[in-house]
């Protein structure tokens, strides 16, 4: 539904309410002196620009120094260099907690393969002191 603003006559107020077109007629009352609003004009539209970056304009890749003119050099780009799009603060922390969490899988797994070949290359006599 679109977004329209109405505006109070009486105290100038400007309301903004969701609206099917057949209903923006309707309007809403003034929050501020209760009068009827008047005066409906439909609120400019957001869009998310989603290329080119950079206020619209061309770019140089950090990840590989090349210049991305299009979406799709964008998605190549980060796809040959093993690099993601930033999300966000919530999602950075998390898939750094994620890495942070295979590391230590994979650390663990060194680990015990290393623990358990230096077991098996002691004598059968000191695997016993060790209660194996």
């Amino acid at each position: 539904m679109p977004l329209y603003d109405a505006e109070c006559v009486a105290c100038n107020v400007v309301v903004e309410f969701l609206a099917s077109h057949d209903e923006c007629l309707h309007t809403p009352v003034c929050p501020e002196c209760g009068a009827v609003t008047t005066r409906v004009f439909l609120s400019a539209p957001m869009a998310i620009v989603k290329f080119p970056a950079a206020g619209g304009h061309e770019y140089v890749s950090p990840a590989s120094g090349r210049v991305i003119t299009t979406e799709r050099a964008r998605k190549e780009d980060l796809a040959r260099t093993g690099c993601r799009p930033y999300e966000g603060f919530a999602s950075e922390a998390a898939e750094a907690r994620k890495r942070v969490a295979e590391d230590e899988k994979k650390n663990d797994a060194k680990l015990h393969e290393n623990v358990s070949r230096a077991y098996h290359q002691l004598s059968p006599e000191k695997r016993r002191h060790l209660g194996g």
